[in-house]
């Protein structure tokens, strides 16, 4: 066999050799994604908007009609009134998640919608 032949060949076996390599890799990366999603449940949240009747969704209709900011202790006031008993710590906790998106605290501790 010719050295041409040769040289042609070992090259032609390292690009199958770097080929397997890839495809192997690609394999452990898909098998690891597979085990880190299996056995966890994950959570589906509404892609916009609030869910009716939810915290949020109510604080952000008081804000709306009231159009100015109110502290956590007059929003508890009003939600009581809409049958909807909770504390100033369950109204923060309830629109943390929203903080800086749609509600918004002033300097005073008062929210108030963005935009």
């Amino acid at each position: 066999m010719s050295t041409t032949v040769r040289e042609v060949l070992k090259a032609a076996i390292e690009t199958k050799r770097r080929e397997i390599a890839e495809l192997e890799a690609a394999l452990r990366r898909a098998d690891a994604e597979d085990d880190s999603d299996s056995g966890k449940l994950r959570r589906r949240r509404r892609s916009k908007g609030f869910k009716q009747g939810s915290l949020p969704y109510l604080v952000h209709e008081i804000l709306t009609e009231n159009k100015a900011p109110m502290p956590a202790a007059d929003l508890a006031e009003a939600l009581k009134k809409r049958g909807k008993a909770v504390g100033t710590n369950i109204i923060a906790g309830s629109l943390n998640r929203y903080m800086g998106k749609i509600f918004d605290r002033t300097n005073e501790g008062m929210y108030v919608l963005i935009g």
